[in-house]
């Protein structure tokens, strides 16, 4: 059975992506189609790393030819969060995958990871980024932090919180905010210095960021969840035109 986007909605649930990744430069050196599966792979991981989703599904939800989602794959060998991929037969008797992530099962060290939530992937916005996107989508998330003063200011005017309750508010916040110099976010997204604009542009657009302050250092909100995802007729419509032009290829 072919691929099929479901209907959309934000039903919790998330990844710890270890900031050693982006920090030791492991993410900038991946190649993008790697890049765009990775984050697919870790939403689908059990409580004991193991992943198996289909390689169409994988295509469709990074956006991506099933070729390039089979490069993607290869190319994450080596990572530090990718241990191993074995074979496996599903329960309906084929053949299939099944990939060995390491990832941390909470924020123990805190700091030492942020949550990447399935709504991204699962509400159809990281399918439609551009791969520069993709690419910095993760590193602003790296360098974003918390101010209280912003996000009240431009995000909700009642969000505080004292010492007792700090946990459960700040885990229920919808943005951080990033403030890093280009030549930063391209290093460590390892794209070009002048794609950044556009991957800013791209993520703008597909509700992952937005421009609260252009005076001086330009601010922007990262957006843990996506405000706007995308209806499942939507992305289906796109996904049928997709494989049409892959099969004229």
């Amino acid at each position: 059975m072919m691929f099929q986007w479901t209907s959309t909605q934000d039903s919790g649930g998330h990844f710890w992506f270890p900031k050693v990744l982006i920090a030791d430069m492991n993410w900038a050196v991946l190649p993008s189609s790697s890049k765009a599966v990775f984050p697919v792979l870790a939403i689908h991981a059990n409580q004991n790393g193991i992943s198996f989703p289909s390689e169409e599904r994988i295509a469709a939800m990074a956006g991506i030819t099933q070729k390039t989602a089979r490069e993607g794959l290869r190319g994450l060998k080596g990572f530090p969060a990718y241990m191993h991929c074995q074979a496996r037969t599903t329960s309906q008797g084929k053949r299939g995958k099944q990939h060995h992530l390491m990832l941390p099962k909470a924020d123990t060290e805190r700091g030492k990871a942020f949550p990447f939530h399935r709504i991204i992937i699962e509400g159809g916005n990281w399918s439609r980024l551009l791969p520069s996107a993709k690419a910095l989508y993760v590193v602003m998330r790296y360098f974003g932090y918390f101010d209280q003063d912003l996000y009240q200011e431009h995000e909700d005017p009642d969000f505080s919180f004292t010492d007792d309750c700090r946990s459960d508010l700040f885990s229920s916040r919808r943005c951080d905010f990033c403030n890093a110099e280009y030549v930063q976010l391209a290093r460590h997204a390892g794209i070009h210095r002048n794609k950044v604009s556009s991957a800013i542009d791209d993520l703008v657009r597909h509700h992952l960021l937005k421009l609260i302050r252009e005076d001086g250092d330009a601010i922007y909100k990262v957006y843990l969840r996506p405000p706007r995802f995308f209806k499942a007729s939507f992305l289906n419509s796109e996904l049928k035109k997709r494989r049409k032009e892959s099969n004229k290829s």
